[in-house]
């Protein structure tokens, strides 16, 4: 089986300016750069930047897709939108965790499977690009239930779409 890894920054907030695309173009010559996105795929090697050091200075979100069963997302809020401790409360285990830097919020998102879901009827015949898309976008419906679960936390009721608080 041959090895596939997709990286996806974008950003929300502001562009990036000429100087910062040029400064991502040093990571990679075969990267889609915008003002708004860096999207870089690869069938051999490994991606060069930092994710951490990027969704701090550049990105607001930030997703990683491996053939393996490696799914990464990571969300940039500023600290006065979600504090760091109100994250943490919803963030147990091994799949979420929330790290502050710079008055940003980086709440990361991992999921390890590696069986393969069924296909849906047809799926196969989308490109890569769309396929990319149809799972960020279902990634994306989970982060919103998060999002909204965290938002709406006060009201009386814990459960949100099927999210529940946990303490760890």
């Amino acid at each position: 089986m041959s090895e596939y890894q997709y990286y996806e920054f974008q950003a929300i907030d502001r562009p990036l300016s000429a100087n910062e695309m040029s400064e991502l173009r040093s990571y990679s010559s075969r990267a889609r750069i915008t003002p708004t996105s860096f999207v870089v795929d690869y069938a051999w090697g490994n991606f060069k930047g930092d994710e951490d050091a990027w969704m701090v200075k550049y990105f607001d979100a930030f997703l990683y897709l491996a053939n393996w069963g490696t799914h990464v997302l990571k969300l940039r809020l500023p600290s006065r939108l979600l504090t760091p401790e109100s994250a943490k409360a919803y963030c147990c285990g091994n799949s979420a965790f929330v790290r502050e830097k710079a008055g940003k919020v980086v709440i990361t998102f991992v999921s390890e499977d590696d069986t393969e879901p069924p296909v849906p009827s047809g799926l196969g015949q989308l490109s890569a690009s769309l396929e990319n898309m149809a799972e960020f976008l279902t990634t994306l419906t989970i982060v919103a239930q998060f999002v909204h679960f965290v938002v709406h936390r006060d009201q009386k009721t814990t459960k949100y779409y099927g999210l529940y608080r946990h303490t760890c």
